[in-house]
């Protein structure tokens, strides 16, 4: 058997071989699925890190603009301890940004990022999406973990 041989197959094995990758999930969470107009209720900006070790998340969360307004932002329980981009929202928009970060890594299920406090406005479905998402892993690369987006659908009534 020749080197070329034996390397080219190595190689392959090397390339095709499963490797172990970590995943992590941002989430956003809602403590029931019926509001009335005028309700204001709670969404919970979550993230699940899957046993990796992460230290930045960024998402927008869209909602429309004609049934929810965003009365607040409440990051003093965040796992962040600095904003690359301060939580902000633009109602006009219908939507809620942020970058956060820490200098520290951490791990865990359920680890809360933001609350977004909303004002119910008008009937019909009520939908938060997630886009514009990543986690990155506290590795020194910033390697983007995120392997899903969460968001939450629910139902206004009159």
């Amino acid at each position: 058997m020749s080197k070329k041989y034996l390397w080219a197959c190595l190689f392959l094995v090397i390339i095709f071989l499963p490797k172990a990758g970590f995943a992590a999930t941002l989430s956003v969470v809602l403590n029931k699925d019926i509001f009335s107009v005028g309700d204001q209720f709670t969404a919970d900006v979550k993230i699940d890190s899957e046993d990796a070790g992460v230290n930045a998340a960024q998402a927008t969360i869209n909602f429309s603009k004609d049934t929810l307004e965003v009365i607040s932002i409440d990051k003093t329980t965040s796992v962040f301890n600095f904003w690359l981009q301060d939580p902000a929202f633009d109602n006009s928009k219908g939507e809620v940004s942020f970058i956060g970060g820490s200098t520290a890594g951490f791990t865990g299920k359920s680890l809360q990022a933001l609350k977004i406090v909303f004002r119910v406005k008008g009937t019909g479905s009520g939908n938060l999406a997630l886009t514009d998402g990543a986690i990155t892993a506290s590795d020194g690369s910033g390697t983007n973990l995120l392997s899903s987006m969460k968001g939450v659908q629910f139902s206004i009534v009159g």
